[in-house]
């Protein structure tokens, strides 16, 4: 199963290399292992559950290097976390 995963990375990268990006832009690959955060629960206790949720996604976006990436990107893959 490792192998799978590293195998699956190196082929990200390979292609994310061919793929032009600007020259001060750092490419950036989140860890393949790194799980998504869960939705945001909204039920009686919504301030309390987004808060814990703005805390565990800011945690994520932190380690997966997305609050490096243009204002674009950030939303699209929050958008994007929030639907799966």
């Amino acid at each position: 199963m490792v192998a799978i995963l590293n195998l699956a990375r190196c082929l990200m990268l390979k292609k994310a290399m061919k793929q032009p990006t600007p020259a001060d832009a750092p490419l950036i690959v989140p860890p393949m292992n790194l799980p998504s955060p869960k939705q945001l629960v909204v039920d009686d206790n919504l301030a309390s559950n987004r808060k814990q949720w703005k805390n565990i996604w800011q945690r994520y976006e932190t380690a997966a290097g997305i609050c490096k990436q243009e204002d674009l990107v950030q939303v699209s893959t929050l958008l994007k976390v929030d639907h799966q």
